[in-house]
């Protein structure tokens, strides 16, 4: 099917989908593009629902400032929001006001000291990740029983690891950073039990939990 997802939509049949991957528009009207004023109502969400088969899985991208409008509508149209994902990427190009330059255009003094003390200073961060809500259609049975019946509520984790050949460790503080990396330690290093690693312990009393410092 080929066309305009708003009205293909409503020629499939309930519960027809096992899965959706959307990348709609973020609300940022970009470049002045009436398409993109704002993220997609509830009623459009309620769509998608609509054909998923129950305990179906939606993707949907999303604008770093505009996903909580994003998330809202999608919830609001009867999603189950199950996680949130991130697409991180380095090519962004940052849309900030270079503060040193608006200070030198209004004193018209390059060597006053406003603009000496907000060299550097910007108004916005470089784009570099793109927020992808995770949400699921509701479902009234377990999981066993609706995978058998619809093979959709699960994901299929293994398929979704990323192979590497580093020397990962379980668990935070397993190894130093240099043990890791196969590389010479930066200072010397003691390793500590981790409750002076984290610089308290807690002692159980009863009706309170009584915190004593540790000094490393």
């Amino acid at each position: 099917m080929t066309g305009d997802c708003l009205y293909l939509l409503r020629e499939l049949p309930d519960n027809s989908v096992d899965s959706i991957v959307t990348d709609p528009p973020y609300g940022l009207s970009f470049m002045g593009h009436k398409w993109d004023y704002q993220v997609p109502t509830v009623e459009q969400w309620a769509e998608c629902l609509r054909v998923l088969k129950p305990g179906g899985h939606m993707l949907a991208f999303g604008g770093s400032r505009t996903y909580h409008r994003l998330v809202v509508n999608v919830e609001d149209a009867g999603f189950e929001i199950r996680d949130q994902i991130l697409w991180v990427y380095g090519t962004g190009f940052p849309k900030s006001l270079n503060v040193e330059k608006e200070l030198v255009r209004l004193l018209k003094e390059p060597d006053h000291w406003a603009v000496k003390a907000f060299a550097g200073w910007g108004t916005a961060l470089k784009p570099a990740h793109e927020p992808i809500v995770m949400a699921r259609k509701p479902f009234r049975q377990t999981v066993a029983n609706n995978v058998l019946q619809h093979g959709t509520a699960g994901l299929n984790i293994d398929a979704c690891r990323i192979s590497t050949a580093d020397a990962l460790s379980g668990g935070a503080g397993g190894l130093l950073s240099h043990q890791r990396d196969s590389t010479a330690p930066t200072a010397s290093y003691v390793l500590v039990p981790q409750i002076q690693r984290y610089g308290y312990s807690q002692k159980s009393e009863p009706g309170a939990a009584r915190i004593r410092q540790h000094t490393v």
